[in-house]
């Protein structure tokens, strides 16, 4: 058997929904669209950086990476020659 052949009864019941034309003319045609949860990812999903935080923080680095410099006398090499 290749799929085919078999009943529609001997085939499993289609899991989720298409969000889409196929749902709107399934609808329209008087079929029953089972309203599915959106699935759960196995790992959380980590919301995207607040871009104006990301701004401060890059700002706050900027102003301490020359301080650093000067405490430890690397700020610029001496020439040689």
């Amino acid at each position: 058997m290749n799929g085919q052949d078999e009943a529609p009864e001997d085939m499993p019941e289609a899991v989720g929904r298409v969000n889409g034309e196929s749902d709107t003319i399934a609808e329209r045609a008087g079929v029953e669209i089972r309203q599915t949860p959106r699935p759960i990812p196995s790992e959380p999903v980590e919301p995207p950086p607040d871009p104006e935080q990301k701004v401060e923080e890059e700002r706050r680095e900027a102003a301490e990476t020359p301080e650093e410099d000067a405490a430890t006398g690397a700020a610029e090499p001496e020439p040689t020659g």
